[in-house]
C-alpha cells in the first residue's frame, strides 16, 4: 500500500510539561576543590560543568546555591577553583565527595584521593 503523503503530514503531536529537574542528560563527572579562608582544602562532585572560552581559558560549572555547600563557600571565599577529572578507578572516591558534607567531616583526609597545593590555573576576573 502506498504511503499517502498528505495523511503523513497530519501526524499530531501533543505538547507535555516538564518539570525543570525532570531533565537529565549524561554529563562528565568531574571533582572541584578550593581552598576556604583558613587555607584547608575541600571538594565535590558536580555533574554540571561546561567549557564556556578558550580565550580567554574559562570553564562554567554550576553548584546548588540554596542549600550550604562548603566547597561552593571555599570557591567563593578564595575566588579560584581547581576541577579535577576521576577516572573510572576513582568512582568511589568521586562518589563520596559527592555525598558527604564537608561541614560534618574532612573529606580529602578521609578519602584515598591523594592531593598537592597547586596554583590555580584561572581566578575569577571580577572584570566582564
Amino acid at each position: 500500500m502506498p504511503l499517502n503523503a498528505a495523511a503523513h503530514r497530519r501526524v499530531i503531536y501533543e505538547k507535555i510539561e516538564l518539570q525543570t529537574r525532570a531533565f537529565v542528560a549524561p554529563a562528565e563527572t568531574v571533582v572541584v576543590s578550593a581552598y576556604d579562608e583558613t587555607g584547608k582544602a575541600d571538594a565535590c562532585t558536580l555533574a554540571f560543568f561546561m567549557p564556556s572560552s578558550h580565550v580567554p581559558p574559562c570553564v562554567t560549572i554550576a553548584i546548588n546555591a540554596t542549600a550550604q555547600r562548603k566547597t561552593l563557600k571555599s570557591i567563593l571565599a578564595s575566588g579560584a577553583f581547581v576541577v579535577g577529572y576521576p577516572d573510572a578507578d576513582q568512582i568511589r572516591e568521586a562518589d563520596y565527595l559527592g555525598v558527604e558534607s564537608g561541614y560534618n567531616t574532612d573529606k580529602l583526609k578521609t578519602s584515598a584521593l591523594r592531593r598537592r597545593r597547586e596554583k590555580p590555573f584561572m581566578r575569577q576576573s571580577s572584570t566582564p
